[in-house]
């Protein structure tokens, strides 16, 4: 049985969450210090690293290809702001599955991903790689109110380097527009170098042209900077 905070049970859901929610160590380490790659303190890739009091901000439950990868998870700092999210892949989960909102505990290696260290004739010649934790656990210790999104402009998740500091980050754009209709990967462009891609969520069949007044979703890379709307309610036209 989950029990909300008694801070949330009070009636204080709509308050911005403190930076230590319920279960936060007093000195933990900081999803941006993880993110960015100019921390001074940041843990050296294939290190072992611990989140604490970080909260979900989206599970992935929908399998878009039909082979079973499902079970990512996204989490950020309570505060948000630039460099504050990150991609858990698959991570082992005990008891419950995890929902958005749910303060997490997760331990995992740090990495960072690009294709071609699956299939050498797939890699990214750009360099950029996306940043995850692998190999790892997530164990909740409570519930919070879910970081509101961010709202950015669609140029600055385009292209880097802006686009860098809010990957793994719950954003929101407004106004965008297709730029050419939902393809075979159910994808569809918005604005050249950022796609809105159905890793999260079905899209269906989007027509070039179309604009949104809101799109809401992580962002992240693979080739280029993605848009992953979670579920229909971040998708309004």
């Amino acid at each position: 049985m989950r029990f909300a905070p008694i801070a949330l049970l009070l009636g204080c859901s709509t308050e911005v969450p403190p930076a230590d929610p319920p279960g936060a160590a007093s000195d933990r380490l900081a999803v941006s210090t993880v993110q960015d790659p100019d921390a001074t303190d940041r843990p050296e890739v294939g290190s072992r690293v611990t989140l604490d009091g970080v909260i979900v901000t989206a599970v992935d439950t929908y399998d878009e290809t039909g082979d079973g990868d499902i079970g990512t998870i996204y989490v950020q700092d309570p505060a948000g702001g630039p460099f504050s999210g990150i991609a858990v892949f698959a991570p082992s989960v005990s008891g419950e599955p995890l929902r958005v909102g749910d303060v997490v505990q997760v331990i995992g290696e740090l990495a960072e991903f690009e294709l071609g260290q699956i299939d050498p004739a797939w890699a990214d010649d750009t360099g950029r790689t996306v940043t995850q934790l692998v190999s790892a656990s997530a164990r909740w210790t409570g519930e919070w109110t879910p970081p509101e999104p961010t709202v950015v402009d669609v140029a600055d998740l385009a292209s880097d380097p802006t686009a860098e500091t809010w990957e793994g980050v719950l954003v929101r754009v407004e106004g965008a527009r297709a730029t050419a209709p939902t393809d075979d990967r159910g994808a569809f462009p918005i604005a050249e170098g950022l796609e809105v891609d159905d890793d999260l969520h079905g899209l269906g069949d989007v027509a070039s042209g179309t604009t949104f007044a809101e799109l809401t979703g992580v962002v992240s890379y693979i080739y280029d900077y993605k848009l992953l709307p979670r579920g229909p309610e971040d998708v309004v036209r």
